[in-house]
């Protein structure tokens, strides 16, 4: 799948919240980090279509 995985300030405008909400939302366990490096992080893409899905 191309462009599988998004930036958290990408999963931000596409779920209409603050980047730092998406922060959050990787620390309690909603939305799934994956670790590229020490200092970067993405979600899947799916993940968070499918929130967009469920509202």
């Amino acid at each position: 799948m191309k462009n599988e995985l998004m930036t958290p300030t990408e999963a931000a405008e596409v779920l209409k919240i603050s980047r730092r909400h998406v922060y959050t939302m990787m620390k309690r366990g909603t939305l799934e980090k994956i670790r590229i490096d020490v200092r970067t992080v993405r979600v899947r893409r799916r993940q968070v279509q499918a929130m967009v899905d469920n509202v």
